[in-house]
């Protein structure tokens, strides 16, 4: 299964996603940017709180839980400045069959050696199937973000798909003293 099938071509040159936001694509997948027009999309996301959004929201300063098509907006034009900013990168994920956004996935480096992940789906796609795929992608980060090791907080059904995508639970740490973490590191076999 091909989980980027522009590999070769984005590796040859040093890649830094708040110069150029790369896009991301596997079989059934695409991420790329968010953008203001995935609004109404993204709403069933976001009002009816999954377990993976609930997640997420842990530690988040942008908020969660948009009801309405003005909350979305709102929550997507701060990802946009965010993005501006440096601070982080909020891509949509859409359905490639469709090309509708379904969801998002946020990622950021809190040190140069550390990132996190944090990936929201509406609860009809919270599978082991979509989880791994997303997570396949997301093994791209660690090059284009340059960090050593990525973590995520995951709701507990997902366990499996952690563990298969060769992620670990992530022990308490000083300076990290949050529990539900996975955590996997850059050439980690899987």
């Amino acid at each position: 299964m091909c989980y980027n099938l522009f590999e070769k071509e984005r590796r040859c040159a040093a890649m830094n996603p708040f110069e150029k936001c790369p896009t991301y694509e596997s079989e059934r997948y695409q991420l790329r940017l968010v953008a203001e027009e995935d609004g109404p999309a993204l709403l069933p996301c976001y009002a009816n709180e999954s377990a993976s959004v609930r997640a997420s929201s842990e530690h988040c300063t942008y908020g969660y839980g948009a009801r309405t098509l003005e909350e979305i907006q709102g929550f997507i034009s701060s990802w946009l400045q965010a993005y501006r900013n440096r601070e982080f990168v909020r891509f949509s994920i859409l359905e490639r069959a469709s090309i509708r956004a379904i969801g998002t996935i946020e990622m950021f480096s809190m040190t140069k050696k550390l990132g996190v992940l944090r990936i929201d789906l509406p609860a009809s796609h919270e599978t082991g199937d979509t989880v791994s795929e997303l997570l396949h992608i997301a093994d791209s980060f660690f090059e284009d973000f340059a960090c050593g090791m990525i973590i995520t907080k995951f709701f507990p059904a997902a366990e499996e798909a952690l563990r298969a995508c060769g992620y670990t639970p992530y022990p308490r740490r000083r300076g990290f003293q949050r529990d539900g973490y996975w955590a996997k590191k850059s050439g980690q076999a899987v």
